[in-house]
């Protein structure tokens, strides 16, 4: 895919991978050789996405920059999308589900009784 630099608006070709919690690009060798480097996005940093109608050419908002990459094929950009979509809905969910009111136990918390203690708790004073 290729990287449209959001300062100098010059495309640079490279490689887009998507994982299960960032976007990264990595810059060919001539793009490199030029001083394009890495880039990596979280995906819960991603604020939004863009689809060119015209063009297969998507854009990843982070804040407010954009960075826009182009695909080769609509087939490809439309694939980036889903398995974006789907590893973005599936952080959120594990996110999510580490959240709790304050007060209420976490799966495997302890809940204040320990198992086997009878009596006062260690330390207290009875009576």
């Amino acid at each position: 895919a290729r990287l449209t630099n959001p300062v100098s608006k010059v495309a640079q070709a490279g490689r887009f991978e998507l994982h299960a919690n960032k976007v990264s690009w990595h810059p060919s060798e001539e793009a490199a050789a030029q001083g394009a480097m890495d880039l990596h996005v979280g995906l819960l940093a991603i604020t939004g996405l863009q689809r060119s109608k015209a063009n297969p050419m998507l854009r990843l908002i982070v804040g407010t920059v954009g960075y826009t990459f182009g695909f080769d094929t609509r087939s490809d950009m439309d694939s980036v999308v889903d398995a974006h979509t789907q590893a973005k809905d599936t952080l959120n969910a594990s996110s999510s589900s580490k959240l709790t009111p304050a007060g209420a136990p976490t799966a495997g918390a302890p809940t204040g009784n320990k198992q086997g203690r009878t009596g006062p708790a260690a330390g207290s004073k009875a009576g």
